[in-house]
């Protein structure tokens, strides 16, 4: 109810304010008309005064070209009306050209009002499907994790299947003779495998960057606010399969989704010798130190270890 009673108030409070104002103008106006009037009284009152033999009484002998003479002299009065007329006609075209400014300057306003609240509807209607979207990524991060594993020695741990994909992996590289070996086994597991149980988590990622980069465009300070909040959710291990999954995509026609990764630095977090330590086969290290070199050093943002590590590795 207070609110409501503020809005009437600012409302009305404009408008009683521009009315005083109309009526301050059209009162400035009538002193203007007061002015020439009264120029014109002092005028007449001179001219009557000043002819001494002035009479009103005419005897029936007096000339009719005297009489005219005498009607003549009030042509000033006509003058006058006639310019109080024209006057009056550049008052109104003042009055009315303030008037259509002062409408096209509500209309503007309420324009930018409705560009305003449009904004915010789009915005309120961004964060909503933003939103949905992250819960149902994130709810898809949650099947990396089951609740329990049994190991062989009888004890029980939680099961994170991107730890279980590398480990699996190492076993499988280990005694290969070259990167290429290395680099092709790692394309089958991620991309060839049709039950690939990383494939839905890449899918909804590239989904969620591409509708924060087209929502935002080119203001890429808010775009980062949310793509921020993405990468700090990212734990260190899919940070190392987002490396290597974004690398082999591009063979695959990943370039749109490697654009974004760039724009967003989505690597910055990286553990880049956690991933290189993985396994011990120095074929699957020269491998990884191949592929950061492949790399626009833009993916990696601020991550200062790793642009130092490039520079090193590309003196050698």
């Amino acid at each position: 109810m207070t609110l409501n009673s503020d809005f009437i108030k600012i409302s009305f409070g404009d408008e009683m304010e521009n009315s005083k104002d109309k009526e301050y103008n059209i009162g400035s106006y009538w002193k203007v008309f007061l002015l020439i009037f009264i120029s014109w009284f002092v005028f007449m009152a001179v001219m009557f005064w000043s002819a001494n033999d002035f009479e009103f009484d005419f005897p029936p002998s007096t000339p009719l070209s005297f009489l005219g003479l005498f009607g003549d002299s009030f042509n000033v009065l006509t003058s006058l009306f006639t310019g109080l007329a024209f006057a009056g006609v550049i008052i109104s075209v003042e009055l009315q050209r303030k008037e259509l400014k002062s409408t096209r300057d509500e209309l503007t306003g309420q324009k930018d009002a409705l560009e305003k609240q449009k904004l915010e509807m789009e915005q309120q209607s961004f964060d909503n499907r933003f939103f949905q979207m992250l819960n149902r990524f994130n709810k898809i991060r949650e099947k990396f994790v089951a609740d329990e594993k049994i190991v062989p020695n009888g004890s029980s741990r939680k099961q994170n299947h991107i730890l279980d994909f590398f480990n699996g992996f190492c076993t499988t590289v280990s005694g290969s003779q070259n990167i290429e070996t290395v680099a092709a086994m790692f394309k089958d597991s991620l991309f060839l495998d049709d039950e690939n149980e990383f494939k839905y988590y890449f899918i909804n990622l590239y989904q969620i960057l591409k509708f924060i980069d087209k929502f935002y465009n080119e203001r890429i300070d808010e775009a980062k606010f949310h793509t921020n909040m993405i990468r700090a959710q990212l734990t260190s291990n899919e940070s190392q399969l987002l490396f290597l999954h974004i690398f082999f995509l591009q063979e695959f026609g990943g370039k749109k989704y490697m654009e974004l990764i760039k724009k967003y630095a989505m690597l910055e977090h990286l553990d880049y010798e956690r991933l290189k330590n993985r396994c011990n086969d120095p074929v699957y290290k020269k491998l990884i130190d191949h592929i950061l070199l492949e790399y626009e050093q833009e993916v990696f943002g601020k991550n200062k270890k790793i642009l130092e590590h490039i520079n090193v590795l590309k003196k050698l």
